[in-house]
């Protein structure tokens, strides 16, 4: 059996794995099939008020270059720096990332001023959220679908109570055939064949 529990947004990690228990399993003998089941962390409700969903990065970048003067705090990391600072051409962005020096660096080489890096280790409570968002009077905070875990739902609690914006990239749909989003039910499920084998 092989559990997959990569970031939602690790598609290509699980299109790998996927694809190469297919492989497997077409030379396996009959009995010795290589199970495939991906555990994915939970969705949380985003609800409907100030909440605007696009497919992919590109689409929320055209999205925000049709407003102007407006302060937006990217919670994306260091990767997405060089595709979305053309935002900064109409508006004042700000980017949340790693307090590493190859993040620093490399948001200082692609024109972000210091004022507009926030070097921070997360994952950050609501309350940290909240002022942070005050602080820098936040119109639009830029995420994503990442689920429970990691400070997601902080980050949102935070926008709805703040009146903040959210502009967030879907998660990636993949047929992943059997899926578990809570830790017992996937223990269960593992432990089922093995409790059968005592019998």
């Amino acid at each position: 059996m092989i559990i997959d529990a990569s970031h939602p947004y690790a598609q290509n990690i699980s299109n790998t794995v996927i694809s190469m228990v297919s492989y497997l399993n077409e030379k396996a003998a009959a009995g010795k099939e290589i199970k495939y089941v991906r555990f994915e962390r939970k969705m949380i409700d985003y609800g409907n008020e100030n909440v605007f969903q696009f497919n992919n990065l590109q689409e929320l970048i055209k999205f925000l270059n049709k407003v102007e003067n407006k302060n937006v705090l990217s919670t994306l990391g260091s990767n997405t720096l060089a595709e979305i600072k053309e935002i900064r051409n109409k508006n004042n962005l700000f980017v949340r990332i790693l307090p590493t020096t190859t993040s620093i660096q490399s948001a200082e080489e692609l024109g972000y001023l210091p004022k507009n890096i926030i070097a921070m280790q997360g994952p950050f409570s609501k309350n940290m959220n909240i002022a942070m968002l005050k602080d820098l009077k936040i119109d639009y905070l830029i995420t994503k679908e990442s689920g429970e875990t990691g400070g997601e739902l902080q980050k949102v609690e935070a926008c709805q109570e703040c009146g903040v914006k959210i502009l967030a990239i879907k998660r990636p749909v993949l047929n992943y055939g059997i899926s578990f989003h809570a830790i017992e039910e996937l223990i269960k499920y593992i432990a089922e064949p093995l409790e059968s084998e005592k019998c």
